[in-house]
């Protein structure tokens, strides 16, 4: 009989988005996926991580890899904060991580259009001369590049968790009423799963 332990597995692969109302559990949701912290790479943006994080290093027991963003991005612009997420990014070694883990992602995603508005030639050769066509075409460039960005995460770990709070949902600059996810068009189509915690009705 063989004694040896086999590896893990991931039971889900993939990319995950988690959404939902405030308090509702959507960072533990993410940190409950049956990994050890070791084997987790964080990148927080919603500051209540942070203490998470130490309580684990002092537990001896760290995340494989966690950065404050919120922290390291004190007085950055767009362009700025993009390329210093992409150089946390860059420094990862491809497969080292079991799950990697985003939150939130809003920010971050809302730099790949500045960034294509900055140097819109290195996404696409040609752009119409109509303004209205040219700004449609830009946006599609910038899905196109926040879709290569998740793939490069995927790399990096083969269960990517992106966390995103709600919007106002709008028509035509009016509030609804109603809340979507603060996401864009490439983290609904690449998800394998979608996720919206919610409060418990009966408190």
């Amino acid at each position: 009989m063989n004694n040896q332990t086999k590896p893990i597995t991931n039971p889900i692969t993939g990319l995950i988005h988690i959404t939902g109302e405030p308090d509702t559990g959507k960072t533990t949701f993410a940190l409950s996926c049956g990994f050890k912290p070791n084997e987790i790479a964080f990148f927080d943006d919603d500051l209540k991580t942070q203490s998470i994080a130490d309580a684990l290093q002092a537990q001896g027991s760290p995340f494989g890899h966690y950065v404050n963003l919120t922290k390291k991005s004190l007085g950055m612009r767009e362009i700025d904060f993009h390329d210093l997420v992409m150089n946390e990014i860059e420094s990862l070694e491809l497969g080292k991580f079991k799950a990697l883990i985003f939150d939130t992602w809003t920010r971050f995603e809302n730099t790949f259009h500045p960034v294509v508005q900055k140097d819109p030639m290195r996404f696409k050769q040609f752009y119409s001369p109509k303004g209205d066509i040219k700004g449609a075409e830009m946006w599609k460039a910038a899905f196109d590049y926040e879709a290569i960005v998740i793939d490069k995460l995927l790399q990096v770990a083969p269960l990517v968790m992106l966390i995103t709070h709600l919007k106002d949902h709008t028509i035509g600059a009016v509030k609804t009423g109603a809340e979507i996810p603060d996401c864009k068009k490439p983290v609904v189509e690449k998800s394998r799963l979608r996720i919206w915690t919610r409060h418990n009705p009966d408190g």
